[in-house]
């Protein structure tokens, strides 16, 4: 804020908030008038001073009652350099005010002629001057946020305006984030205005990892947000740094806790997790017989709390394929893939390869007797039912090619099936005779065997 001092040349001050300036016209009988000039005598005139303004700008120094018509002409000394300003009394009346220092006006002139006029002001800047304190929230969302405001400059008392937030009052407390804009007014109406920001720290986050955190060579377990360094606990009392999680045994439950430099505290749930390279493995493959029941056990590398979900695939020949351990029956070659996902969402697999040996264990006796003595009667195909599903036909021919046996459907190892050793209700001699056939594997495939028997009484 401004404040002008008036001192006068020619005449004191009058009371009040009057100031008389001394001036004399020295044109009085101009040799031409222009229409709408005044031309006034020479005398002392009254200006109404307003003694406040601000820096730098333009000071409304008076109102003005007298000059009309064209406009004056002051020359200006300012401090020490002298400086002729043009329209320093312009239609508002004001004096040009940039900075503090002595404006000394020496004399005007109009469109004609010149003119004196005495006086001088002394121009001091009186500013309010603002030390500002302030402490933010020491934890997200908390109302701890305070501001303190020292003044000096200007005249005492001040008054603050906190604009809603507080009365009259240099101090506020139990403040949120946000902007805290005021105004100080002195005793002369002189102002200032500021605002502050009481700022909010990053909220303190949960320890959180993803899934590269799991497979890098080091699991390191961290807080975010708030101010580092944290500390940790599981009692809410006992912190330590981030060697604690190496005292946390993987795939079990803990409450943590997590504190930042503020003493910002949040609490979860943890489940600590495993570093793993491969979350399972396989052997690469093995070899089955046809139809053979296998058992496949993968060898985790992660404990089995931590395991979410367990997805055998293709799905054909196993007995479950979200179970850990299935069982696979054998009837083609194949590759078998697990797929494991974790329950933070992370994922790995394994696969192995199936190689199937399809010969099937089949037996046909070279001899038979049937002699009723219940000791190898019939000729039969024996087989092993994982391979074999049924003996789709059985036929047996004599040494000239005559058919003497024929049979479909027939179970393999079942009693009273295959031939008796008669055609059309009689026992045939003793001799060499052939078998042919077709059995029906338990991968749906047929399988054509001969060869040759002796027939013995």
């Amino acid at each position: 804020m401004v404040y002008g001092r008036y001192d006068q040349l020619s005449h004191p001050p009058a009371t009040g908030r009057f100031h008389r300036w001394a001036y004399h016209h020295r044109c009085l009988r101009p040799k031409k008038r222009q229409p709408g000039q005044v031309v006034p005598k020479a005398a002392s005139s009254a200006f109404r001073a307003k003694p406040q303004g601000r820096l730098p700008g333009r000071y409304r120094l008076y109102p003005h009652n007298l000059f009309r018509g064209a406009s004056f002409f002051f020359r200006l000394f300012h401090r020490r350099e002298k400086d002729t300003v043009k329209n320093i009394l312009d239609k508002a009346y004001r004096l040009p005010v940039r900075e503090e220092g002595l404006l000394v006006i020496t004399g005007f002139r109009d469109a004609f002629c010149d003119g004196t006029v005495e006086g001088k002001v002394e121009i001091r800047h009186f500013s309010l001057k603002t030390i500002i304190r302030k402490k933010d929230l020491s934890c997200a969302g908390r109302q701890d946020g305070q501001i303190e405001v020292e003044v000096s400059g200007g005249t005492p008392p001040y008054r603050f305006d906190w604009k809603g937030w507080a009365g009259d009052t240099t101090r506020l407390s139990g403040l949120p984030a946000g902007d805290f804009p005021f105004t100080i007014n002195d005793r002369n109406h002189c102002f200032t205005d500021s605002a502050v920001t009481i700022k909010e720290p990053p909220p303190l986050e949960e320890v959180t990892f993803d899934c590269r955190d799991l497979r890098g060579t080091f699991l390191v377990l961290s807080a975010k947000g708030g101010r580092p360094p944290y500390a940790y606990s599981i009692d809410g009392k006992n912190f330590q740094d981030q060697s604690l999680f190496d005292q946390l045994r993987p795939g079990d439950t803990y409450t943590l806790y997590s504190r930042d430099a503020n003493g910002c505290v949040i609490q979860q749930s943890f489940l600590m997790p495993a570093r793993y390279s491969r979350m399972v493995e396989l052997i690469p493959s093995v070899k089955l017989d046809l139809g053979e029941k296998y058992l496949i056990e993968p060898v985790l590398q992660i404990p089995l709390t931590l395991v979410g979900k367990l997805e055998w695939s293709p799905a054909a020949h196993l007995n479950c394929t979200d179970c850990l351990r299935p069982v696979l029956t054998a009837l083609e070659n194949e590759t078998l893939l697990l797929k494991i996902t974790d329950v933070f969402g992370c994922s790995d697999g394994a696969s192995i390869i199936i190689k199937l040996d399809r010969e099937a264990a089949i037996f046909v006796p070279t001899a038979f007797s049937p002699d009723g003595d219940g000791i190898n009667d019939r000729l039969m195909v024996y087989a092993d039912t994982r391979q074999v599903r049924m003996v789709r036909s059985l036929r047996v021919f004599n040494r000239w090619g005559l058919m003497v046996f024929e049979s479909h459907d027939l179970a393999p190892n079942a009693d009273h099936s295959g031939w008796d050793g008669k055609h059309r209700g009689q026992l045939l001699e003793t001799g060499v005779y052939i078998y042919s056939a077709v059995l029906e594997l338990t991968d749906g495939n047929l399988l054509s065997v001969q060869g040759e028997f002796s027939l013995i009484h």
